[in-house]
Formats: C-alpha cells, sequence, structure tokens
C-alpha cells in the first residue's frame, strides 16, 4: 500500500500531546496534522525502520500499533527547528501519526512518502545554498541532497 502525503494542514503542533490530554481533542476525533518539517509531538506511537530519499520525497517504511481501523494518519516533524552543526548538518525527526482511535495492538506496517520541500526551504533559509542534511528519524538515519533553490 502507497500512503502517499501530498500536503498537511499547516498548523503549528504545539497543541498535539497524546489522547484525552488537557489540550488534545477527545480520544477518537482526529487531531490537525502538523505543517511537514515543523516542530510538534505525535499523539500516537509510530517508529521509521528503514528510510530513503526518492526524489523530492522521504520514503519511510513505519511500524506502529493499531489493527480495527483504517483511519490512521501519518506525516513527519523535527524536534527542533535548528540544524545541528555537523558534516554533514543534522536534524532530528519523528513520524507524526494519528491512530483515528485504533486501540488494537497489532504490529502493522506501512510506506509513507513524505515531501522534502519544506525541508529544502529550511535548510536553504539557514545555509544559501545546496547541501546535504543527514535526518536522523528514530534508529534510522539518512543523508538527503538538497538542491539548489
Amino acid at each position: 500500500m502507497r500512503i502517499a502525503i501530498v500536503a498537511l494542514v499547516s498548523l503549528p503542533c504545539t497543541g498535539v500531546i497524546a489522547p484525552g490530554g488537557p489540550d488534545s481533542a477527545p480520544v477518537g476525533v482526529p487531531t490537525a496534522a502538523p505543517a511537514p518539517w515543523s516542530v510538534c509531538q505525535s499523539p500516537d506511537p509510530a517508529s521509521a525502520v528503514a528510510a530513503v530519499q526518492s526524489g523530492d520525497e522521504l520514503q519511510v517504511d513505519i511500524e506502529y500499533g493499531g489493527g480495527c481501523g483504517d483511519q490512521h494518519r501519518f506525516g513527519i516533524c523535527r524536534d527542533s527547528l535548528a540544524f545541528m552543526e555537523s558534516l554533514p548538518v543534522q536534524t532530528n525527526a519523528l513520524i507524526w501519526h494519528d491512530s483515528g482511535g485504533d486501540k488494537c495492538e497489532a504490529l502493522l506496517t506501512t510506506t509513507v512518502y513524505l515531501p522534502l520541500d519544506e525541508l529544502y526551504e529550511a535548510f536553504d533559509e539557514a545555509y544559501g545554498a545546496p547541501g546535504q542534511v543527514s535526518v536522523n528519524l528514530d534508529a534510522v538515519s539518512v543523508t538527503i541532497d538538497v538542491p539548489a533553490p
């Protein structure tokens, strides 16, 4: 199954926390998806197990819990808007996952295709030139080639 994330709601993710928390939607009500590569916390757990750049998308194999619903949504966020200075520069990312209220515990896998445009723009604002950025995503690290603007 191919899940393409072409655009997510352009809202900051500061209010997205675990379902039932003080700033979150009631359990089973979808939370607003964060803008790609913004800073956020995921409402439901998911882990990247493999990642590769595919053109202007990041192809990520994900493991997550569920099995009783088909309303799972995925995105990608960073833990900070800053890049870590190294060669190549780095950024820590996480998979944003909204289970849509699915409380089953089967271990599921899927592949998602996440846009890299916003990461390219952030890199260009910080460095003003093409280059590379290493994205640390759970236990997976992938080097992204950032083109000239």
